[in-house]
């Protein structure tokens, strides 16, 4: 391994002097060839591009095969010129270029002197030279469809995406997405989730890919979320919004159902006003652009209101009637300022900065837990600043440079607001804590990232090649705190709610704050090696370090740049007469990264004494006979080095035009992850045979295959044109299967002996299919029309048991949960869909201003279904691990035939949301 390293540190260097550096896409490229009337290629043309997302003009000249490029424009539509002694000059308008594409673009000039010659082009455009799967989506589409302003909504809207708070992509976990903003990670460093939140209308194009993922990008196996920002410009833009809804006015609830795990839609905003401005302090030197949202939300929710009201419910068996609805806030701001200087046409910086502070004073009502009293609940503080430094060095027409500087600095702290004893109660209506908070959870989560990065375009050289070499450098400091009970005292009791079950007592100290160091190395190279007109292959090597340790010097992950070789493999064929056809595939390995479980298990914390008493019913009281006191260290044990999780993906699609506007793709996912990392205790032989047995020691290791997703997706988009008519429409087939509990952070729970039983299977984001269409339609007199439709089949779900080891609890606190009695995912909920719809007036007051008024109807239809139950079976029993199952006074098999899984959840009412802006 030293060897490997001194080697790889040989060939960084080699590669730093000898070649260019390339980093996360912030810009398009513009490219084509300029001909006479009669087909001949014609140099020496000038072309010059302007657009308003533009500092100045850039202009280039065909060269000698009349070839002309144009790299790092900002995405938006262009004024492209083309202009040569002794021909008539032309001009187009409206020429797109897209975020991380190659905008394709000949120019054909007339012999003779005359009028500029005026084309507007509306031309969908299609990168015959790429192999990714996915979409750009633009400022101009978004604030066109109905929309919860989150900007994960934008990836949500593409084929194969789950929509949650953490989107789903084509079998990935929620934590499992590469996130960034304007270049710089936008990815929470312990959870692997999204992160920093913006005010929405601060987005210019958001470019999302869902495969075929390129080398420049790792550590993650979902989509790649790469967002920029708008700037200023030469002229003085801004845009100022208000907003309100409001519970009270939508559509109520159909009786019984009171939870719905939506805090974008079914909400109260009092109100929610945002603004951004832009301009000038220089013209085509030195841009500003400033935004501030406020955030002052509440959420319906639902609570037992006592422990009486629990019991209530258990003898009547009506949990509606006893559970009280609140309302709970969410609360903060985001805010953004960036300066952008351009001292000259190739040099290009920017500066960034932004925050966003949240609190949520009953952080579990507001997940939705009707479990706990309000003073057993926990005030949940996050968000934090983002700083982001960037240098852009335009070197020639085919080369730029990209150096790249941030800070990330994120808290996220779940603070008890209660004190004392916690109580808990369990009866058939379900369960409530009283007293005091369960848990005190606090983390700190900083992150310095650097980059030096390069392009080079070089033609004729075998083909042409457009060649991304890049190193990059991650430095993360996590602090973990976890102190369970922090009110010193847990008491359990029996369903009666009367009854002493157990406590845990005498607490005198608990778990400390667990810290470690994460550092990673990247080195990737790309080559878009265009061998002949028609065929382009897409060549990519990616190598990442990373280690991971505590204070201390433990090492609980070491990986070598070796350890993390990802080879990415595409090619890209163009078909057709005109060549605008691209038939597609790839082949890519993209290792997983996760937040600090693994090494912050290992870090020594101070001992855990406690007493542990059971009640005698005989005694009526405590028995003396069964009390227990334990001092508990942090016994773990790592024995075998463990290897990095990974995916590997294969992709083959087409895509093709219909007309110039309109184009349609077909495309074939195949993904398979292994190496996922478990933490066994020696009960899983086995999987791991070589392990010792259960000692109170865990040990990580890594499984097999763990997950895998086959899919096909068909894909109709629209660009706007004169018709007034845009949108991206799609259809997914896929199947998803996976072990039980694979989790986030490519973690698994299978140490469990009793999860081991059906443990493959279908898991809850397998949806067969999935039907989406987004659009707008712009009609006179300044009205627009706008829509999200949305159907998905029904998520599988799961019934499962508790497995107690001997029924008169003398091994009571050694439960065994989560024993699947059937086949993972043999049962389903029904099919759903959810129809949203915009309508909204704009109006030209002059100068350029504009006033609008808009009104968006979230689940049109009021649709209601059940979207997630209580699928408990109850405790089973069993003498050791190892033996069958069995049922106390019936049969495990009549159970199952007896179960109605009772619904916890259903899709949110018809809510109504209605803004006003103005915009200049």
């Amino acid at each position: 391994m030293k060897r490997f390293l001194s080697a790889s540190v040989m060939v960084l260097l080699l590669v730093a002097v000898a070649l260019p550096l390339a980093a996360q896409e912030k810009g398009g490229t513009l490219e084509g060839v300029t001909r006479d009337a009669n087909g001949e290629v014609l140099p020496g043309v000038t072309i010059s591009v302007s657009g308003p997302t533009m500092m100045g003009t850039r202009s280039t000249v065909s060269d000698a095969n009349g070839l002309f490029r144009l790299v790092m424009i900002p995405p938006g539509d262009y004024t492209v010129n083309a202009t040569l002694s002794g021909f008539q000059a032309v001009k187009k308008d409206k020429v797109p270029v897209s975020l991380g594409k190659v905008a394709t673009l000949d120019m054909t000039l007339q012999s003779g002197f005359g009028d500029t010659i005026e084309v507007t082009s509306e031309s969908v455009m299609i990168d015959t030279t790429s192999s990714k799967v996915g979409a750009n989506v633009t400022d101009e589409f978004i604030k066109a469809v109905p929309t919860d302003r989150q900007y994960q909504m934008v990836m949500s809207i593409l084929p194969g995406a789950i929509e949650q708070n953490n989107p789903v992509m084509h079998g990935s976990a929620g934590s499992d997405n590469i996130y960034l903003m304007d270049g710089s990670s936008s990815v929470d460093p312990m959870t692997t989730t999204w992160s920093t939140a913006i005010n929405f209308d601060n987005i210019q194009e958001v470019q999302v890919t869902t495969g075929g993922v390129s080398a420049e990008y790792g550590r993650g196996t979902g989509a790649v979320v790469n967002m920029l920002t708008k700037s200023g410009s030469n002229e003085f833009h801004g845009l100022a919004r208000i907003a309100f809804t409001d519970t009270d006015w939508n559509t109520k609830p159909k009786p019984g159902n009171y939870y719905f795990d939506d805090a974008t839609r079914y909400i109260t905003e009092d109100p929610r006003w945002s603004a951004n401005l832009g301009g000038p302090f220089v013209k085509d030197r030195l841009w500003f652009f400033v935004s501030y949202e406020e955030r002052g939300k509440t959420k319906p929710t639902s609570v037992w209101e006592t422990p009486d009201a629990l019991l209530a419910a258990g003898a009547t068996g009506d949990n509606a009637a006893y559970i009280t609805q609140s309302d709970t806030p969410y609360e903060g701001h985001y805010a953004q300022g960036k300066l952008t200087w351009s001292p000259n046409s190739s040099n290009t910086f920017m500066a960034q900065y932004m925050d966003d502070p949240i609190n949520i004073p009953n952080l579990y009502a507001y997940l939705g837990y009707d479990s706990r009293g309000q003073d057993a609940d926990n005030l949940r503080e996050q968000g934090g600043w983002n700083v982001i430094a960037n240098w852009t060095g335009i070197l020639s027409d085919n080369a730029f440079l990209d150096a790249r500087f941030a800070l990330k600095r994120n808290d996220l702290n779940n603070l008890p607001v209660g004190s004392g004893t916690t109580y808990r109660i369990t009866n058939s209506a379900g369960t409530i804590y009283y007293g005091n908070a369960t848990s005190d959870y606090r983390t700190g989560r900083d992150q310095n990232e650097y980059a030096v990065n390069w392009t080079q375009f070089v033609d004729n050289l075998a083909g042409d090649h457009n060649f991304k070499f890049g190193l990059e450098y991650l430095d993360i400091d996590l602090s973990y705190y976890s102190e369970s009970y922090p009110g010193g005292e847990y008491l359990r009791y029996l369903a009666d709610g009367v009854t002493p079950y157990y406590r845990y007592a005498n607490f005198t100290s608990r778990q400390g704050w667990k810290d470690t160091t994460q550092t990673s190395w990247v080195l990737y190279a790309q080559d878009s090696w265009q061998v002949t007109s028609k065929l382009t292959l897409n060549l990519g090597l990616r190598f990442e370090t990373v280690v991971e340790e505590t204070p201390q010097g433990y090492k609980g992950i070491d990986w070598g740049l070796g350890d993390r070789f990802q080879p990415r493999l595409g090619f890209a064929y163009a078909l057709g007469k005109s060549g605008e056809n691209n038939f597609h595939g790839s082949y890519g390995r993209y290792d997983d990264s996760f937040g600090n479980y693994v090494t912050r298990t290992f870090v020594q914390t101070p001992n855990l004494d406690y007493q542990l008493q059971y009640w005698s019913v005989a005694l009526d009281d405590w028995d003396p006979d069964r009390t227990y006191s334990y001092s508990v260290g942090a016994a773990y044990a790592n024995q075998f080095v463990l290897d990095s999780p990974y995916m590997d993906e294969y992709t083959l699609g087409f895509e093709g035009k219909i007309s110039d506007t309109m184009a349609w793709s077909v495309d074939g996912i195949w993904r398979t992850w292994k190496k996922g990392v478990e933490d066994d205790d020696g009960q899983l032989f086995s999987e791991f045979p070589d392990n010792p047995p259960a000692d109170g020691n865990y040990v990580f290791d890594n499984l097999g295959k763990y997950r895998e997703y086959k899919g096909v997706e068909v894909t109709l988009r629209k660009r706007l044109g004169a018709d007034k008519f845009q949108f991206l429409a799609s259809y997914t087939y896929s199947d998803t299967k996976s072990l039980w509990g694979d989790s986030d952070y490519a973690t698994v729970y299978a140490d469990n002996p009793f999860n081991y039983y059906n443990y493959w299977g279908s898991p809850a984001f397998d949806l067969t299919n999935m039907l989406k269409f987004n659009g707008s339609y712009y009609l006179p007199a300044g009205f627009m029309v706008g829509t999200n439709f949305t159907y998905w089949s029904g998520a599988p779900y799961n019934v499962y048991a508790d497995v107690q080891t001997s029924a008169d609890y003398e091994w009571g606190v050694n439960t065994f949960s989560n024993y699947f009695p059937e086949p993972r995912g043999s049962r389903k909920h029904a099919s759903t869909y959810r129809w949203d719809l915009r309508v909204e007036w704009n109006v030209n007051v002059g100068r350029g201003m504009s006033f609008g008024l808009y009104a968006d109807i979230f689940n049109v239809t009021n649709a209601q279904p059940v979207v997630d139950t209580n699928n408990y079976l109850g405790t089973l029993l069993i003498d050791e691990p190892g033996q069958q199952v069995t049922a106390a006074g019936e049969s495990v098999a009549d159970l199952l035939a007896d179960f109605e899984a009772t619904p916890t959840e259903w899709q949110a009412p018809r809510s109504y949301f209605f803004g006003a802006t103005f915009e200049f």
